[in-house]
């Protein structure tokens, strides 16, 4: 039929869609400097954008990689989604103790060995950083299943084209916004003023 689109696994853009939310809600919290709502605004539209956009680009990605072996869906999504969570969870921990973000420098420390010789973890902090990650991971598995149960099979192709309708228009919003009070001379829509 033309109005309806079939899917095998609708669940994962719900998924990802709340995924991207959640994302987006805990990265709000980096700079809290600014108090315009209008930052609040742009910052927020700005979060969902770009998130929606990483998460609809992994959401392609596993589609690809799942194509043939069908099996390997929901344990490759709630792997990848967790390993992106980790990573937001981690430049926000970085960032409110050292004030930037996870850059080439740290991964190059990271990767070749120099950072645990320069910052020793105490056996506690290992075991909670352990927790989390699974706490994260047995969260998103719930998540997915819960989606998965009560995920129905047949999509409406209007949905979709609303929903990114919105999001095209909370960016632009957002975009205005920050035109106009750049324009006008307002530089505390930025946290600058």
């Amino acid at each position: 039929m033309y109005g309806t689109t079939s899917h095998q696994n609708p669940w994962i853009l719900s998924f990802a869609f709340i995924n991207t939310l959640f994302i987006a809600a805990t990265s709000l919290f980096i700079n809290l400097d600014s108090a315009s709502i209008w930052s609040w605004l742009f910052r927020i539209s700005g979060l969902i954008i770009y998130f929606g956009l990483v998460s609809s680009l992994l959401v392609l990605v596993i589609k690809i990689i799942t194509h043939f072996y069908k099996p390997l869906l929901k344990p490759l999504t709630i792997a990848i989604f967790s390993f992106v969570q980790i990573i937001v969870f981690a430049n926000l921990q970085i960032h409110s103790l050292y004030h930037f973000h996870i850059n080439g420098m740290v991964l190059n420390l990271l990767f070749s060995g120099a950072l645990l010789e320069t910052i020793a973890f105490s056996w506690l902090m290992w075991i909670s950083i352990g927790l989390i990650v699974v706490l994260l991971v047995f969260t998103e598995w719930g998540l997915a299943s819960l989606i998965q149960k009560r995920s129905t099979i047949k999509y409406k192709r209007k949905f979709w084209i609303l929903f990114w309708l919105v999001l095209s228009c909370i960016s632009f919003t957002g975009k205005l916004s920050a035109n106009f009070f750049s324009t006008a001379g307002d530089c505390e829509l930025f946290g600058i003023g």
